[in-house]
């Protein structure tokens, strides 16, 4: 991204050639007969990020009567940000009842 510069009455702007995962700060001021104005607005910072990818399906680690064991892959594309949360959702069969958070379950990276 250039530090190209253009007087413009337009109240919306695409950066382009932003690199994912870069913070990016941006900040203007506005102008009238008079001149510009006294100061600058504050400045905003963006990070250059989207949602992540899709994660692959959940494994099965291990199985008993009482309990199932599950591994998780990362996701191959954070989307240009720390992966901060993964949320696991069950559905008890498959007659068709819908998914939910499991209402008991033990995260193994404690």
């Amino acid at each position: 991204m250039q530090g190209v510069t253009r007087d413009t009455l337009n109240t919306d702007f695409t950066a382009t050639s932003v690199v994912k995962g870069r913070n990016y700060a941006f900040r203007y001021r506005a102008k009238n007969i008079y001149g510009w104005s006294s100061d600058w607005s504050p400045i905003s910072y963006v990070l250059a990020a989207d949602k992540p990818s899709q994660p692959a399906k959940p494994q099965l680690s291990a199985a008993s009567a009482a309990s199932l064991s599950l591994s998780f892959t990362p996701c191959t594309d954070n989307g240009g940000d720390h992966i901060f949360a993964y949320r696991l959702w069950i559905n008890e069969g498959t007659d068709g009842s819908a998914f939910h958070e499991p209402v008991s379950y033990i995260p193994t990276d404690l």
